[in-house]
């Protein structure tokens, strides 16, 4: 099993979220309505976020602070690393595929040339 499979995440407020990244609770919520991260709703609460939610959120203060990008060109520029990283998960996939592939040619090869 994966690391990050036996690991618990935990569930931060929107308050909590804020602090822990260093943004304003708009910017949080900017990002939500732009469907750039989603956190969870809680019967009864208000939205919950993840560890994964605040990495993305650190890369945000970063990109906003730092870099002084405007939240409209980090959704752009989120919503393209997310796509960006989507193909190479495809990629490698296909590349297993192909690499599988060759073995079996080479197998049948050695198989046929075995044969003659």
């Amino acid at each position: 099993m994966h690391e990050q499979q036996n690991r618990m995440t935990s569930y931060y407020s929107e308050q909590e979220t804020a602090q822990y990244s260093r943004l304003e609770v708009q910017v949080i919520r900017f990002l939500c309505d732009a469907g750039v991260m989603s956190g969870i709703d809680v019967s009864g609460e208000e939205r919950r976020y993840s560890d994964e939610d605040l990495l993305l959120l650190r890369r945000v203060r970063r990109l906003h602070q730092d870099l002084c990008i405007n939240l409209e060109g980090i959704e752009i520029i989120v919503r393209m690393t997310a796509h960006i990283e989507a193909l190479q998960h495809e990629l490698a996939h296909y590349q297993r595929m192909i690499g599988q592939v060759q073995e079996e040619e080479m197998r049948n090869n050695e198989l046929h040339t075995g044969e003659q």
